[in-house]
């Protein structure tokens, strides 16, 4: 993953240092390091770090108070719990292998139904 790829998968220039950022944040979130990741698995990772670059760059995660809602007087504001992590970084978390859950099929949403065995429909 380099800085052209964020660029061509958002659209956003950035820097070595940001992407870097951005990489640690994903890694940390997935609970895996890009050394141990490889297949299908670590194309999601590129695009998560994109994605997770573009996120930065519209909201600064590292200095943003970490409080779920605000009070005052009549008003309460609630806020996203996770506010350092990106929206699409969240949904992508889902494709990843280690993160299915046991005894469930993953599948493309453009796979008709039609395309599976039937000896696997019981």
């Amino acid at each position: 993953m380099n800085i052209d790829d964020v660029k061509r998968l958002t659209g956003i220039a950035t820097n070595e240092v940001k992407m870097n950022q951005a990489k640690a944040v994903v890694e940390t979130f997935i609970g895996r390091i890009e050394s141990e990741i490889a297949g299908r698995d670590l194309e999601w990772f590129e695009r998560m770090v994109a994605w997770q670059v573009a996120y930065m760059t519209e909201n600064d995660i590292f200095t943003t108070a970490n409080v779920e809602s605000i009070r005052q007087d009549d008003s309460t504001v609630k806020f996203n719990k996770n506010f350092s992590v990106s929206p699409l970084v969240i949904t992508a978390t889902r494709h990843l292998s280690w993160k299915v859950a046991v005894g469930q099929v993953q599948m493309s949403p453009w796979v008709s139904h039609r395309a599976i065995p039937e000896w696997y429909l019981w």
